[in-house]
C-alpha cells in the first residue's frame, strides 16, 4: 500500500490508542499535554512528583497532542499506574487524575475528556483528541469498593487488576506461583461490569484471566497485550486466551514493547505480523478492533506506518480496515446492558465490544442507543 493511501485510509478509520503512560511522565517531566515546557512545574508539585522525582524531558513523552496529531489518533486510554507508591496507591492515582485534568481544561481547545461512546465521536468531529481515563493496579482503591464508583464519577473509564504483581484483587503475571481473583478481586469484577467500566486483563496472571473470562457480565479487554504463541512472554496472552477473549466481544490491543514481539529481533514488521494473522487464527482475534498501544513506542508518530509496512506487506485497504475499526462501521444496537439500568450523573458503557471473525471477517464498534459502546 503506498503512503498516500494508507494515510487517506488511516484519516477514514476511527484510530484508538489502547494504553499509554504520559500523566505520569508529564509529570515528570515538568511537561504540558501541548509537548511544551511548564515553567511553572515547580509551583504545581504534588504526590507523583514528591515521591517519583522530576526527570530530564529528553525526547519527551508517549503521547502529546502534537504527536497525537502527526499519529492520526483520535482517542487515547490516559494510564495512571499506581503500583509503586506504597502505602499512598489512591493519593497517587488521585494527584495524577487531577494534575490532568487541569491540563485538559487548559488545552481544550485540542483535548477532552471521554465518558461515553458519543463523546468519543463528538471530539472527533470537533477535531479534538478524545482522553479516556484509565487506571492500572486496583490497589488504587486500597481495598475499598466505595472508591471505585467515585473514580467512575470523575471520569475513569478503565482498570486492571493488578500491575504484574499480587494486589488486593489478584496475582499478575510475574507472580511465581499464583492464584486468580481474590475474593475482592470479585467482586470487583461485578461492580466493573455494573458501572460500565473497562475491565483490563493486562497484567493479570492466567488463572485470574480466566476467572475474569468465566465471570464476566461484559466484553473485557487486554489494552496492551500481544501474542504468546508468538512471543513466550508472560505478559502476552495466549491462542486460547485470545479466543475466550473474542468469544467474550473482547479487544485486545497489540503494544509496541519489543520484549512483547520479539525477545530477540523486536521489529515493526513483526509488530505487523501480529496484526497480520500470518500465522495463526489467534492473531486475527488479537488484532481485533483498535490499532495498537503506544505503550514500549518512543511516541504515537508511528501510527501512520502500521498501514504502508514494508513492500511485501500482505495488507490491502479491506485487512486494514477491519483491525483499524473503520468509523463508518459504528452502528447503533438495543438491547440490555449493564448498567444501563442505573441512574448515574455521567452514563456510559465505555466497554469496546468488538465482533470477531477469524481472517475474512469484520470487527465492528457496537453502539447502543444511549450512545454506550
Amino acid at each position: 500500500m503506498d503512503e498516500q493511501t494508507a494515510r487517506r485510509l488511516h484519516q477514514d478509520s476511527l484510530v484508538i490508542d489502547a494504553h499509554n503512560d504520559s500523566i505520569v511522565a508529564l509529570i515528570r517531566r515538568g511537561m504540558s499535554i501541548d509537548g511544551a515546557r511548564r515553567i511553572d512545574f515547580h509551583q504545581r508539585e504534588g504526590a507523583v512528583a514528591y515521591l517519583r522525582q522530576y526527570q530530564s524531558p529528553g525526547d519527551g513523552v508517549q503521547l502529546d497532542l502534537p504527536k497525537a496529531r502527526e499519529g492520526g489518533l483520535d482517542a487515547a486510554f490516559f494510564a495512571v499506574d499506581c503500583t509503586r507508591p506504597w502505602g499512598n496507591h489512591l493519593l497517587y492515582c488521585m494527584d495524577a487524575l487531577g494534575c490532568f485534568l487541569q491540563e485538559v481544561e487548559e488545552h481544550s481547545e485540542g483535548i477532552a475528556v471521554a465518558r461515553c461512546a458519543a463523546d468519543i465521536e463528538r471530539t472527533r468531529a470537533e477535531g479534538r483528541l478524545a482522553a479516556i481515563l484509565a487506571v492500572e493496579n486496583s490497589d488504587a482503591l486500597e481495598k475499598s469498593l466505595h472508591v471505585l464508583p467515585l473514580l467512575y464519577q470523575l471520569g475513569v473509564r478503565a482498570m486492571t487488576f493488578t500491575h504484574s504483581t499480587r494486589s488486593w484483587a489478584g496475582d499478575g503475571c510475574e507472580v511465581e506461583g499464583g492464584g486468580g481473583l481474590t475474593g475482592f478481586g470479585r467482586q470487583l469484577l461485578a461492580q466493573m461490569n455494573e458501572l460500565g467500566m473497562v475491565v483490563d486483563v493486562s497484567h493479570l496472571n492466567e488463572p485470574g484471566f480466566w476467572d475474569v473470562a468465566r465471570a464476566a457480565q461484559a466484553p473485557f479487554m487486554a489494552t496492551h497485550s500481544c501474542c504468546r504463541d508468538l512471543c513466550d512472554h508472560p505478559r502476552n496472552l495466549r491462542d486460547e486466551q485470545l479466543r475466550a477473549l473474542a468469544e467474550k466481544g473482547g479487544v485486545v490491543a497489540i503494544t509496541f514493547v519489543p520484549d512483547f514481539i520479539d525477545a530477540h529481533n523486536p521489529t515493526f514488521d513483526g509488530l505487523l505480523d501480529l496484526m497480520r494473522g500470518r500465522t495463526t487464527t489467534a492473531v486475527s482475534l488479537a488484532a481485533a478492533g483498535l490499532i495498537l498501544a503506544a505503550a514500549g513506542a518512543y511516541n504515537v508518530r508511528s501510527y501512520y506506518d502500521a498501514p504502508v509496512g514494508p513492500e511485501d506487506s500482505r495488507w490491502t485497504r479491506a485487512s486494514f480496515g477491519t483491525v483499524a475499526g473503520p468509523h463508518a462501521s459504528a452502528r447503533k444496537r438495543s438491547g440490555a446492558v449493564p448498567g444501563a439500568g442505573r441512574d448515574v450523573e455521567t452514563p456510559g458503557h465505555a466497554t469496546l465490544e468488538v465482533r470477531v471473525q477469524p481472517r475474512s471477517g469484520r470487527n465492528e464498534l457496537s453502539v447502543d442507543d444511549q450512545g454506550r459502546v
